[in-house]
């Protein structure tokens, strides 16, 4: 669950040193690489498997960290700066063997993977959103995105409560808030699920298809509408 929710580091952020790196689909296949709700319906608790995993998410962090210092400009650089050290310490944290967040993480996501169809669902909703969000008039491109950032959180913690307890369910806010907590608080800060600036935005058109495999290039796409 951890990873799928790193994926939230990709809340805005990028990869790839190279000018061909910054392709977004180079993007896509680096964070798919750990994303592994946003493709799978579960995620490892094998001892083993996890630790392959967390070097996985270093690779991943380290590509996005390139993307962002060699394809990403002004505000939306160092939103996604915010987004990235937080994924970093999340992970760095949940791959510290015997650490409070590595035993938590082996303590709540068997419970979490019960439900793991419904999480996949939850991503590949969003992500779809998000493409969306980015053909939208620039000035509504941002309000978009985080409007459904917000749905993506709520669907996911309300997914967890479907088969696990609070606890887990606040384990998952948690991880959401480690790694995407400063995008939320900041650009999204004004578009909460509950707000009138969420309610009141136009309707988007929706393909029943993804263009990508993961939320995070039309996220990155979006944040470079900020100005």
């Amino acid at each position: 669950m951890n990873r799928f929710l790193i994926a939230l580091v990709c809340t805005g952020a990028l990869i790839a040193a190279a000018p061909r790196a910054c392709d977004p689909f180079v993007l896509d296949k680096c964070t798919a690489k750990v994303l592994f709700f946003a493709q799978n319906t579960t995620a490892t608790v094998e001892p083993s498997e996890v630790a392959w995993a967390c070097e996985q998410e270093k690779i991943a962090i380290e590509c996005l960290k390139e993307h962002n210092k060699n394809c990403v400009t002004g505000l939306a650089q160092g939103v996604s700066k915010l987004v990235i050290e937080g994924a970093t310490q999340e992970s760095d944290l949940k791959c510290e063997v015997g650490g409070p967040k590595n035993k938590d993480y082996y303590k709540y996501v068997p419970c979490i993977n019960k439900n793991g169809r419904k999480l996949n669902k939850c991503m590949m909703d969003a992500t779809k959103a998000t493409e969306a969000a980015t053909q939208v008039p620039a000035k509504e491109r941002v309000a978009q995105m985080c409007c459904g950032l917000h749905k993506l959180e709520a669907c996911v913690v309300a997914a967890t409560r479907e088969t696990c307890d609070s606890k887990h369910a606040n384990y998952v806010k948690g991880v959401i808030a480690g790694v995407a907590g400063d995008l939320l608080e900041t650009v999204c800060a004004k578009f909460g699920p509950n707000t009138n600036s969420c309610k009141n935005l136009s309707p988007m058109k929706i393909s029943r298809t993804q263009k990508y495999l993961t939320i995070i290039p039309p996220v990155v796409e979006v944040l470079q509408s900020l100005k």
